[in-house]
């Protein structure tokens, strides 16, 4: 409380900050977090924007969770029922808006549509730049009859039948087969034409149990179904299952995922049920990888990491890397530019498990060709790109893991440092007795 009051008083205090975009990344407003906003039915709610002193509609959507931070969603594919909410933004319940929608922190003077007698402001606020900022602010409408139109703006597509996935910045292609994997993500050019960047994805995990045996799983030994998926005008959310076909029988593995495609961005939050302590079940050399096999040789590309390279050779000499709570990967040439995050676990963090990035130079045909339907360590894999994470280390129990991949057209430096930074912005809930102007704005 005291640091909300403090925080309140300085940005009470502080000029109109500009209606320039803080970045084109996805925002997402927890519940619990801005307690504020909670509590009203989902109808209710409006985003508004000050877009030159008139309030202006912006896209949005709000996304129930159960108590397990699962999503609800929509429509099920599937035969398993789907989970129902209770219709009222709260708990683990999340709010989403895109960064460009954000606005002046000025109250709008003109509104075309009817004003709201409930009404926040949230500000964002970027770590020691406290004059770049952008805020939106969120209404409730109790009464039915004066809810304005949500906007009409839907900056991504579900094609159930395609197995893809459209925005205005690329066009994600699953394996219907299998949607752990993908037969294609390419880059939507000004022209409107596609121009491929992935032509497909991989993953291995090798475990080399000590005095036994040593197992090595690949894509093609898994198999994914989608269970059910929901789209918003903000973002498309994919539940898939999974099962284990070992010597073609068909396992049910009781597990899920959860993908959610951005206009700029694929997020994969992951929730990893490790049964073994790594140190003293496995070899050195166990290890997971996903990777990707891209049309163009990576080592001519332009490239920042603070991951360490991989290195197949044992690092008995090697000096201790450091740790990341936040693990970046960002390639570009003069076309487009593909950012991967990564942030690891606490447990990684404790246990000083490191990411390394896997870039492998020479002709993309040639890679492309070697074997794709089976289990290959990397260097034999038909991959070029990748990220690679020791299990021989890794911590017994439940390790959460965010993953996300920005795809997007701009390769400037400015889009590239807006990337490399967007874990550095936190957002404010101003409430309206602070923000709601003396006068009455005018009001249709």
């Amino acid at each position: 409380m005291i640091r909300f009051a403090f925080l309140t008083s300085l940005l009470m205090a502080s000029p109109a900050f500009a209606a320039e975009p803080i970045h084109r990344a996805p925002i997402v407003l927890k519940a619990t977090s801005a307690h504020y906003l909670a509590g009203y039915p989902l109808d209710q709610y409006r985003l508004i924007k000050n877009e030159g002193g008139v309030a202006k509609i912006i896209p949005f959507q709000i996304d129930e969770q159960n108590q397990y931070t699962d999503y609800i969603l929509t429509t099920s594919v599937s035969k398993n029922p789907l989970e129902q909410g209770d219709g009222v933004f709260n708990d683990n319940d999340e709010l989403v808006y895109m960064g460009q929608d954000t606005g002046s922190n000025q109250f709008p003077k003109v509104w075309n549509f009817h004003q709201p007698d409930i009404i926040y402001r949230v500000d964002a606020a970027k770590r020691n730049m406290l004059s770049h900022r952008g805020s939106v602010f969120v209404a409730i409408y109790p009464d039915k009859k004066n809810r304005p139109p949500l906007s009409t703006v839907q900056y991504v597509d579900f094609d159930l039948q395609d197995a893809s996935v459209k925005s205005s910045k690329y066009l994600y292609q699953f394996d219907p087969k299998n949607y752990m994997v993908v037969r294609g993500v390419s880059l939507i050019t000004p022209d409107g034409s596609a121009k491929k960047i992935i032509h497909n994805s991989s993953f291995y995990l090798k475990s080399d149990f000590k005095y036994f045996l040593t197992f090595k799983v690949g894509h093609s030994d898994l198999k994914s179904t989608l269970e059910a998926y929901k789209v918003g005008p903000i973002r498309t959310i994919v539940k898939v299952s999974f099962s284990y076909v070992f010597l073609k029988l068909n396992f049910e593995m009781g597990m899920f995922t959860e993908v959610s495609f951005f206009e700029n961005s694929i997020a994969l939050p992951t929730i990893m049920h490790n049964p073994l302590e790594g140190s003293r079940t496995l070899n050195k050399g166990s290890g997971f990888y996903y990777g990707f096999a891209m049309p163009y040789d990576v080592k001519l590309l332009n490239r920042k990491s603070n991951m360490q390279p991989y290195s197949s050779k044992p690092k008995i000499f090697q000096k201790t890397p450091a740790v990341h709570s936040l693990y970046q990967l960002h390639v570009d040439n003069t076309a487009f530019h593909l950012n991967t995050t990564i942030e690891p676990s606490h447990k990684m963090i404790q246990r000083g498990n490191v990411l390394e990035h896997y870039l492998e130079g020479g002709s993309p045909a040639e890679i492309m060709k070697r074997p794709w339907n089976k289990p290959l360590p990397l260097g034999e894999a038909p991959v070029n790109l990748g990220v690679y994470f020791d299990l021989s280390n890794f911590a017994q129990g439940v390790h959460q893991i965010g993953f996300q991949l920005f795809v997007g057209n701009d390769p400037s430096p400015k889009a590239q440092r807006s990337l490399m930074s967007i874990r550095d912005w936190s957002y404010i809930v101003i409430p309206s007795h602070i923000i709601a102007p003396k006068t009455p704005a005018n009001t249709k």
